[in-house]
Order: structure tokens, then sequence, then C-alpha cells
């Protein structure tokens, strides 16, 4: 699993606790250090850190890296950020690589329109065609929602529900086990459900 923009990354972490294969990717030394230090208690055998910058890295980069999945968690705060991620994204999902990504409205909700039209016009160049999908609204399960309000110390607002973007469509997914690594690791739906359930934890930091 790849994760782009990782920040504080928790879906790293979390899929690294699950026997995943991960590489965490930010813009920022600081947060990939931070990734580092809280992969330690887990094994490094399986965790890697990478520079990235979404907008001005080539997509190429990115399937370099080998990934079965990529996540990007809560990124579309600019529009140059939208349609970077949807370019990257696009790319991966055109190479059968599944993608998984969040938001919880930002940009007054054009950061999601920016992102498909991005992703749509990536994917139509792609070797795979196009993909007609997009983001469905999820209620925050309560106990996740717990979880995510105790971490708030400051105080702020508290999202009961987010967009969630997977491709191919959680739908056509169900049932199918997913291979992360197929040499050390084989991760299910209920994995997959897992670690969306964290990166929803993490939109509430």
């Amino acid at each position: 699993m790849v994760e782009l923009a990782c920040g504080t990354a928790l879906p790293s972490i979390a899929a690294l606790a699950r026997g995943a294969k991960v590489t965490s990717t930010d813009i920022s030394l600081l947060s990939l250090r931070l990734a580092e230090k809280s992969a330690e208690p887990l094994t490094r055998d399986n965790f890697s850190t990478q520079i990235f910058d979404i907008i001005k890295e080539p997509p190429q980069k990115l399937l370099d890296l080998h990934p079965d999945i990529v996540v990007a968690s809560d990124l579309l705060y600019t529009e140059e950020v939208a349609k970077g991620l949807g370019r990257q994204l696009g790319v991966a999902a055109s190479n059968g690589i599944s993608i998984i990504t969040t938001d919880a409205g930002r940009l007054e909700g054009q950061g999601q329109r920016i992102f498909l039209e991005s992703f749509r016009e990536t994917c139509e160049d792609g070797p795979n065609g196009s993909a007609e999908s997009s983001f469905v609204t999820e209620e925050i399960p309560d106990h996740i929602l717990d979880l995510g309000v105790s971490a708030m110390k400051y105080g702020g607002q508290v999202d009961r529900a987010v967009g969630v973007f997977e491709f191919p469509p959680a739908a056509k997914k169900s049932g199918v086990a997913m291979v992360i690594n197929a040499k050390t690791c084989e991760i299910t739906r209920t994995d997959i459900l897992y670690l969306r359930n964290c990166i929803l934890v993490l939109m509430q930091r």
C-alpha cells in the first residue's frame, strides 16, 4: 500500500499493523520522520517512506512503487492539489491499482468536482479506458466518531459524514480478497473497511 501526503500516517500505520507492506509519502520530511517513529513498534521490514509531491511528481514515480492500493485522506483543500491528486490516482486506477480517498467537503464541495474531472480525464487516456465513479457520502460510525472527538483536545467541528471515493467501486470488490503484497500479506474486504474507518478517525484530528 502507498499513502499519498500521509501527514500523521494513521492509515499507513493501520495497514502496517494488519501485516501490509506500506510506503508512506509526503512532501514534508518532518511528516515522514514522524511516520517512521510511529512505525517503530511494528515491523520495519515492511515499512518505508519517500518524498513525493502530488502536484509536481510524474505519475510514473507512483507506479514505480508498485502499489496494489493507494490511499489519500482529506487532501482536497486547494484546487491545485485536487487536480494533482486526480491525475495521480487516475493514472494508478487506469493501471489496475485500487484507490481510496476521502473528503470532508473542503472547498465547499468543489474539491470533489475538480478531483473527479481530473481523475476521469486521466483515466480516459489510460490503458483501461474511462472510469465512472463518484464520491459516496457515508455516515461515520458512532464508535469511530467518539474516537475522533476524544482526539480533539482543543475543540473544533466534527463531521458526522464524509465523502468516500473508491475505485473500483466498493460493490464490485465486495467479498473479493485484495492483495497488497502477494509475498507477505493478503488484505481482505474486512481489512479495507477497517482501514477506511482509521481514515475517518484521521479526518477528525
